[in-house]
């Protein structure tokens, strides 16, 4: 098993249980040690790959839906006979996930709104000479073999599972207009949606006004590490408070999505528990949302978890193998327990509210 990028703090206590639990799938025996298993769980891009007859794919990335996601849980229980349980949790799961959507439509009619949310990223220029290399050309280009891209790119990075969240949580996604503004092409993905990419001046000036619409904005731009004191939105994306209403409120409705990760390995890898754990937890990514776009009208008993506030040095949680409730200081961890610990399903719905009492008339 390949714990690199791990986020679980019990899946990194098994490492100090088992040592060997480890392997790197960039290791030379890889392959002939994982297909030593009676099961070998890859994802859609091929991740853990061992070319044998024990890979099966787990292709839960590719599921457009964010609750048919979790759902997923049923097709690993099937390997283990644990196909009750899964069923449980995900029932669970499911019916929390359905409160939670029928709140955010009522409060959609209550307040006569449909917040608009986007998803973006930046990418800066990549070319080391780009008044040498680019010559007024703007997209990637190949110099002396490899790939650059000559001028700065701002995307919009619509997806279906994206939608589906937005629209449970009352909200709507920023679409770009048929005929596409100065500056901006679109290339459509896998599953039909579109993503829209803005370079250059005039490029900028387009991206600016989808910008302008949005309620609630999610910075998905690479950082490496996610450090969060690294992050600068108004520099990425060239843009004052004036400009852009989310980023003038107060805190400012910029989010990320490295609410959670874990803490280093080996000097330099970082997981990040959007990519391991939030397909498990559709119902805590839904109220997470809800309370992006809905501020003071909404609050969860489980919080953003996976977003974050960006706001510089806060809001992120980093977890670590001491953080597993079987850890022991002294080494002495419950190894066996975290094989028997079955997932605790975090109930996201607010509780119902006391009626108001009825007040006492004077004797």
């Amino acid at each position: 098993m390949d714990l690199t990028y791990i986020s679980s703090a019990c899946g990194q206590l098994m490492e100090e249980c088992v040592p060997s639990i480890h392997l790197s799938q960039y290791d030379s025996s890889y392959s002939d040690i994982a297909s030593n298993n009676s099961v070998v769980f890859t994802d859609s891009s091929g991740t853990g790959w061992t070319d044998t007859e024990w890979d099966v794919e787990f292709q839960v990335s590719l599921d457009p839906g964010i609750l048919n996601r979790a759902e997923w849980i049923s097709y690993v229980a099937a390997f283990f006979n644990l196909e009750s349980e899964a069923s449980e949790i995900f029932a669970i799961m499911r019916s929390d996930y359905n409160a939670l959507k029928n709140l955010a439509h009522q409060l959609t009619e209550e307040e006569g709104r449909t917040p608009k949310v986007m998803w973006v990223s930046f990418k800066p220029e990549t070319c080391t000479n780009p008044a040498t290399d680019c010559d007024g050309v703007q997209g990637w280009i190949q110099v002396e073999g490899s790939w650059c891209h000559c001028g700065d790119i701002w995307t919009i990075n619509n997806a279906h599972y994206k939608d589906n969240l937005v629209t449970d949580a009352g909200g709507e996604l920023v679409f770009a207009p048929a005929v596409l503004p100065a500056g901006c092409s679109e290339t459509t993905n896998t599953d039909g949606y579109k993503t829209l990419s803005c370079t250059g001046a005039d490029g900028l000036v387009s991206y600016k006004k989808f910008l302008a619409e949005a309620d609630a904005i999610i910075d998905e731009t690479y950082i490496a590490g996610y450090d969060t004191t690294a992050h600068d939105f108004a520099g990425s994306f060239q843009v004052t408070a004036d400009e852009v209403p989310a980023l003038a409120r107060n805190p400012p409705n910029i989010f990320r999505i490295d609410g959670r990760v874990s803490d280093e390995r080996d000097g330099w890898a970082v997981g990040s528990s959007w990519f391991d754990h939030s397909k498990a937890e559709p119902q805590q990514l839904l109220a997470g949302m809800m309370e992006m776009i809905w501020v003071d009208s909404f609050e969860s008993p489980c919080g953003l978890k996976y977003f974050r506030r960006a706001i510089p040095g806060q809001g992120q949680t980093q977890v670590s193998h001491d953080d597993c409730p079987y850890y022991d200081d002294s080494g002495n961890h419950d190894c066996a327990a975290i094989h028997e610990h079955l997932h605790e399903v975090p109930i996201c719905t607010p509780p119902t509210a006391a009626p108001t009492p009825a007040p006492m008339l004077a004797p």
